[in-house]
């Protein structure tokens, strides 16, 4: 997350949930700086559940080549792949208060919603 005190002021808990083997998340954890609770689903029911895409397209696609260049571009480098790079995530957002449910999967590699946007998703002030 961009910033993660937007959510700690507004008392929101940030999960993650990936779809790799448990045996990576100390290390995808580490290598992110995550300070936040990350679990796994290899069998792939939450994924489908919100519709993530999957496919070559999701890789290839123009605005993923420009989103690689911009990521770079910002000192992002992808030092390892892990897992299945044509999964695309996205992000499924439950706030309890005002019993909203928000998702948002990526079109294609590169897409992402920062923490401003969620909020705002949210209607937070």
């Amino acid at each position: 997350m961009d910033n993660k005190n937007n959510f700690d002021e507004r008392n929101i808990k940030i999960i993650a949930v990936g779809n790799g083997q448990s045996t990576f998340i100390k290390g995808f954890k580490n290598d992110l700086s995550i300070t936040f609770d990350v679990y796994t689903d290899p069998t792939l029911k939450l994924y489908e559940l919100v519709n993530a895409k999957k496919g070559a397209g999701a890789i290839l696609h123009p605005r993923a080549l420009l989103n690689y260049f911009l990521a770079f571009a910002q000192g992002n480098k992808n030092n390892s792949i892990m897992g299945n790079t044509t999964q695309q995530g996205g992000a499924l957002i439950i706030f309890m208060k005002d019993k909203k449910i928000i998702s948002y999967t990526n079109g294609v590699a590169g897409d992402s919603l920062n923490s401003s946007q969620i909020i705002n998703l949210l209607n937070i002030q």
